[in-house]
Parts: C-alpha cells; structure tokens; sequence
C-alpha cells in the first residue's frame, strides 16, 4: 500500500536529532522544541542546545535529524 502523503498547515514542529562526533556509532538525541524555520538573512533563525555536549571540538559533531513532528501541547 502506498503511503498517503499530503501538505498540511501547522503551527509549529518539533525537529528530532541526533549529535555525532567523527567516527562515533552513539552520539546525544534530544529535540528541537516549536522549531519555527524562520529566518529573515544568514544571522537569525531557531537554535537548540544540545545536552549534553558530545565529548569531541564543535568543529568535529554532526547534526542528523531522526524525525520531524508536529508540535505536542503542554
């Protein structure tokens, strides 16, 4: 069966990711709560702090993202 995709509006998503370090297999999962994606120029849009911080350099984690979502009420 073929799987029925179809646009829909909401109001917000949760992006779901994963944090790796170079050559790592595990690396940290958390989510990016009411990800919005809205940016007007290359200095502004949404931020997560990821927690806890993956063991290696910034320069060396890779972001994966696992799953978004629609945003969950309280």
């Amino acid at each position: 069966m073929k799987p029925r995709i179809r646009p829909e509006v909401v109001s917000c998503t949760d992006v779901h990711y994963e944090a790796l370090c170079d050559g790592a297999t595990v690396g940290v999962r958390g989510v990016a709560k009411n990800f919005l994606g809205a940016a007007t120029d290359c200095f502004m849009g949404d931020t997560a702090q990821i927690d806890p911080t993956p063991s290696c350099p910034v320069e060396r984690v890779h972001v994966a993202v696992r799953d978004v979502r629609t945003c969950q009420s309280p």
